[in-house]
Parts: structure tokens; sequence; C-alpha cells
């Protein structure tokens, strides 16, 4: 072998135990690496329980993060992300009265709110 090809082999070894090192090392105390899920001091976010059952609730409709997904911004506190319903009554910025079933079983790719099954959209009173 060359002296450059046995350099390269030498920087990938040193590198790869320098991966090693440093991946090992935030865990000397022989226990689980843990990361703390609230701030210090920061006071807990109480929210309403979802509501079971057919429900109305009234709220702002806003647009969520991914593509034509739809939340309801409710003034019980809750998001619910609308599931069916007529997407011409349900445009961001509009304040309705949505009634529908909270179904906590129903899978998304929307990743927001509690997936509420629409019956019917009125206006907000």
């Amino acid at each position: 072998m060359n002296l450059a090809k046995h350099l390269g082999v030498l920087a990938g070894l040193l590198l790869a135990g320098l991966l090693l090192v440093a991946c090992g090392g935030a865990d000397r105390d022989g226990g689980a690496t843990t990361v703390p899920t609230t701030v210090p001091d920061d006071p807990p976010v109480a929210r309403p329980p979802p509501p079971t059952g057919e429900v109305t609730l009234v709220g702002t409709v806003m647009a969520g993060v991914e593509p034509n997904c739809l939340l309801l911004d409710a003034e019980n506190g809750g998001r619910y992300l609308l599931i069916g319903g007529r997407r011409a009554e349900l445009r961001p910025g509009r304040r309705v009265a949505v009634t529908g079933r909270v179904d906590r079983n129903l899978v998304s790719t929307c990743q927001q709110g509690e997936p509420l099954v629409v019956a019917s959209i009125g206006r907000a009173s």
C-alpha cells in the first residue's frame, strides 16, 4: 500500500473512534440520559378533556401544518381536526359552529388536533 492509502485508512479509523467516544461519553454514570420535558418554573398547561358523543363546538377554522388539513380552534380551548364537511364552508379564518363526534381512533397525516367527524356546519352565534 502506498502512503496516501495508509493515511486515508488511518484517518477513517480515527474518525470512527472519535465518534464512538463522543456517543459513549454522554452516559458516564451508567444510567440512561434523560431530557427534561418541561422548563423549570413553567406551569403546566391545563387542557379540557375532549368531549364524547355528538357535540356542537364553536370556534374559528384554521389551516393545519400539513396541506389540506383544517382545524377548529374551539372556544372550549381545544383544537379539533375537521374530518369531512363541506370544505367551501370551512375556510380558514371563518367562525363556525360545527356539530359532529370526536373519534380518537382515527389516524391522519395531519398530526394535529382531536379528530372531529363533521355532521353539520352552521353559523356561530
